[in-house]
This record gives C-alpha cells, sequence and structure tokens, in this order.
C-alpha cells in the first residue's frame, strides 16, 4: 500500500498516529523540523526526539512547546505569512476535518474549527481556529499535572465556551459594546 505525504499528514494531524508522525520526521529530518520552527520565529518549540520514544523522555528529551507559540504558528497559516499559501491551505483543510477535542466541543456544533489535540499521561492540550463567523479566533490551552485527563477535557472545554460566547458578543457588538437587537 503506498501512501502520500497529504495521507501521512492527515493521520497524523486527524488521528495523532504517532507512527505517521515518525514517517514524517524521518523524511524531514528532526534538525530541519527545528530549523523551520526556529525560522518563523518560534523560540522554544523544539522537537527532541520521535513519537514513542519512552527512553529519550525518561532522559528529560520531551517536544515542547508554549500556547503563545502555537498560537502565532495557527495564525501565520490562517494569514498564509511566512508559509505557503497552498502549503497553509492544504494544513488548514486537513485541521478543519471534524475530530473531537475539548475546543471543539465548547463551540456550538454548526462551528468550523481547525484543530489539533495532543495528550500525554498528565498533559492535555487542544489547539485551535475557531471560526465565528466574522471574527475568527485562535485559543490554544494546554494543561500539566493532571490526575484524571477528563478534568483537562473539560477545563479546556469551559475556557472554550466562555471564549466563544465572549467573542460572538464581540462580533456582534459595536466597538463600545453596544449590540444592536434584529
Amino acid at each position: 500500500m503506498n501512501c502520500s505525504l497529504k495521507d501521512i499528514t492527515s493521520l497524523m494531524i486527524l488521528v495523532s498516529d504517532n507512527v505517521a508522525t515518525n514517517i514524517l520526521i524521518d523524511l524531514v529530518g528532526m534538525e530541519n523540523v527545528n530549523k523551520t520552527v526556529q525560522a518563523l520565529g518560534l523560540k522554544a518549540t523544539r522537537l527532541a526526539r520521535k513519537m514513542i520514544d519512552e527512553d529519550a523522555a525518561r532522559k528529560g528529551r520531551e517536544n515542547v512547546s508554549t500556547p503563545r507559540e502555537m498560537m502565532s504558528l495557527l495564525t501565520m497559516l490562517h494569514t498564509s505569512s511566512g508559509i505557503d499559501k497552498d502549503v497553509s491551505a492544504q494544513t488548514l483543510d486537513i485541521l478543519k476535518m471534524y475530530k473531537e477535542g475539548p475546543v471543539r466541543t465548547g463551540a456550538p456544533p454548526e462551528t468550523v474549527v481547525a484543530n489539533k489535540t495532543g495528550g500525554l499521561p498528565g498533559v492535555i492540550a487542544d489547539c485551535a481556529i475557531v471560526y465565528l463567523p466574522d471574527r475568527p479566533y485562535v485559543l490554544c490551552a494546554m494543561t500539566t499535572f493532571l490526575k484524571d485527563p477528563l478534568v483537562g477535557h473539560e477545563s479546556i472545554r469551559n475556557v472554550s465556551r466562555i471564549i466563544y460566547d465572549y467573542m460572538w458578543r464581540i462580533s456582534k457588538s459595536t466597538p463600545l459594546g453596544r449590540r444592536f437587537v434584529p
């Protein structure tokens, strides 16, 4: 069976397929991934090991980023700034494919959300562009030191709901906060 790079990338994004991720790391090279994220201005983001490498993780080699840097990356994709327009469009098409995630479930079901979730024992993250009509926004939440992953999901979902409601009100209001009722 032959898989295209788009197929492998889709598996990595849609179902967090670690084997697909490792294939892409092997094809591109860990050093090239890190050079690219550095060139994009993401100073804290670092790929230090392949997926499912428990020995490397035990030695402290972790793949890391920050919510701010992931928000910056999603903004770059959304605006095609610093990233090729075709690459941005194809990446966003994959990110917009429906998958469960706490940011998505915090927004109304009809809302288009381009997101990537992730998690490890004790850690849950979801980074997304929420396509609120007339007011798209980026939300990235990362939780750590969780006893129960459901707490992380619920916390992110609640934050997502609050932010969606706030952004919806802003999208329907004047700069001074007045909302006109139809």
